[in-house]
């Protein structure tokens, strides 16, 4: 079971734009796409490790300001290729909270 975490309000993150935060020490970048989606990916070109969040988005592909490197915010992977890549992390809207899923739940201890 994936555990979510409280990001953001999404009323917070404006169509085409990005944010940054610091979920449990993962550096995340939050983009709200023009048609409304929402992505996280890591917040580090894997370049220059450059903030992801600083970038330029367009569609549904962010440009790194340093060098232009260009990643799908929805994968975390390059628009052609698979390398270099970023982790993607997945995401839920619930009642305005933006949502990142970093890893699976602590065990209850059931059986």
């Amino acid at each position: 079971m994936q555990r979510f975490v409280r990001a953001v309000r999404s009323s917070a993150l404006a169509p085409g734009s990005a944010l940054r935060v610091v979920l449990d020490g993962h550096e995340v970048a939050l983009f709200r796409t023009a048609d409304g989606g929402t992505y996280a990916i890591e917040d580090r070109c894997p370049h220059q490790y450059a903030p992801l969040s600083e970038g330029q988005l367009t569609g549904t592909v962010v440009r790194c300001r340093l060098h232009g490197w260009s990643l799908d915010v929805r994968t975390g992977r390059p628009p052609v290729g698979q390398w270099p890549c970023v982790r993607a992390y997945p995401v839920r809207i619930e009642q305005d909270w933006v949502l990142v899923g970093l890893g699976p739940a602590p065990d209850a201890g059931g059986g």
